[in-house]
């Protein structure tokens, strides 16, 4: 891109998302380049997919300007990859969205015209769901302000200023499941940063299944959750563990 501290690093984690990459890709530079031209970058994160994701996105670098990607070798978890992005994003705003199309980068334009002067801005989705996924959501909500002391419900995509993340320190992040979407914003507040919510538009994913409705992973998110409780209460520089993942860029 033009500059070398673009305005947004998009950052885009995804886990065998072969055929929803590039429409992704395709869309989200075509509408940042009626707001934004020249003013973002993309960060792809493969997180050690097993199909040819990585394969797609190195083909997406070489056909749409500001795309970077970078490679976990082994599958290390969405919040794992949700640091190595935001640890190689160079953006004074480091939004994100999903690999599978589910909400699309206007919902990013909408969420920077609304930040104002706050320092992070969170969402809730306008969406309709099986009775099931709302039980789901309440259940989860509910272990949230039981377990976390957490009252806000976060359901979509932020967006928040560099110099945020960096006040929190992405060493203290310390989840690798999707629960990184709460303790990112947990810590935040914590802080005292101004912050603002609002509601975003979502859409079906473009294809395949969701890698998160599962025993395994509803089971990771829950220890972790157990986890973050005693973390977040205690953490100090030194106490905060870290969680180092190796990855390879390519530019």
């Amino acid at each position: 891109m033009t500059y070398q501290t673009p305005l947004l690093s998009i950052v885009i984690a995804m886990y065998n998302e072969e055929e929803n990459i590039e429409p992704v890709v395709q869309s989200t530079t075509t509408e940042l380049d009626r707001h934004f031209p020249g003013d973002y970058e993309l960060v792809i994160v493969d997180d050690g997919s097993s199909d040819n994701s990585y394969a797609a996105s190195v083909d997406c670098a070489g056909k749409y300007p500001g795309v970077r990607i970078c490679q976990h070798k082994e599958n290390a978890g969405f919040g794992a990859a949700i640091r190595t992005g935001y640890a190689a994003s160079k953006g004074q705003y480091v939004p994100l969205i999903p690999a599978d199309g589910e909400v699309e980068v206007d919902q990013v334009v909408k969420l920077y015209k609304e930040i104002g002067p706050a320092d992070l801005i969170i969402s809730q989705r306008n969406r309709s769901v099986p009775f099931h996924r709302e039980i789901l959501t309440a259940g989860w909500s509910f272990l949230m302000k039981l377990f976390l002391g957490f009252d806000v419900k976060i359901e979509g995509i932020m967006v928040m200023r560099r110099s945020l993340l960096d006040q929190i320190g992405l060493d203290r992040i310390t989840t690798n499941t999707g629960l990184v979407n709460i303790e990112i914003p947990m810590r935040a507040i914590k802080l005292g940063c101004d912050w603002r919510q609002t509601v975003i538009d979502t859409k079906p994913r473009l294809s395949g299944e969701s890698k998160v409705v599962n025993l395994r992973t509803t089971l990771l998110t829950l220890w972790e959750t157990f986890k973050l409780r005693f973390t977040i209460t205690t953490d100090t520089r030194s106490e905060a563990p870290k969680t180092v993942v190796q990855f390879a860029e390519h530019r």
